[in-house]
Order: C-alpha cells, then structure tokens, then sequence
C-alpha cells in the first residue's frame, strides 16, 4: 500500500485474544511533523495483529521519553507485509 505523509509514528500497543503475539504494530500518519509533541490526531492507520517484527528503510528519530519511532519528512512509502514482518520503503 502507497502513503504520502508529512510524517509516520510506529508504536506497540496491546493486543487481546493473543496469547502468542500480545503486542499489535501500529502505524500512523500525519500531516505534520513531529506528532507526537502535539494534540494532531493522524489522517490514517494501519494495525498490524500478527506482526513480530518491523523493518524500516527510512531515517528514523527515537525518543527515549517513549516507546514509538517517529519519521518526519516521511512523503511516500510503501507498507506492506511479509508472513510476520512488516516493511516500510520509500516509493
């Protein structure tokens, strides 16, 4: 799937009925950069219930305050995912 953003924020969330893989890959985009410094709800977002693991080819900014990765400057990429991973590219 091709999205254009401003940016992207990966984060972890919990996921119930899922006792192998408790934890879902959530992936939101924005219209802004640095989303998570303000109150900016995202223009959309991907859950990912079976996913162990992501692989991101893109510049990636960590904040240690948290737990989610935040792309900025992100403008299109491809999502997609492969048996348990989830790839994200540039377009």
């Amino acid at each position: 799937m091709k999205v254009t953003s401003k940016s992207i924020l990966i984060a972890r969330k919990k996921c119930e009925g899922n006792e192998e893989l408790p934890y879902c890959v959530e992936i939101k985009f924005f219209d802004i950069n640095n989303p998570h410094m303000t109150a900016e709800l995202p223009k959309k977002e991907l859950e990912f219930r079976d996913a162990e693991s992501v692989q991101i080819n893109l510049p990636v900014a960590y904040f240690v305050m948290g737990n989610d990765l935040v792309i900025n400057d992100a403008g299109t990429v491809i999502v997609e995912q492969k048996k348990k991973t989830v790839f994200l590219q540039k377009a």
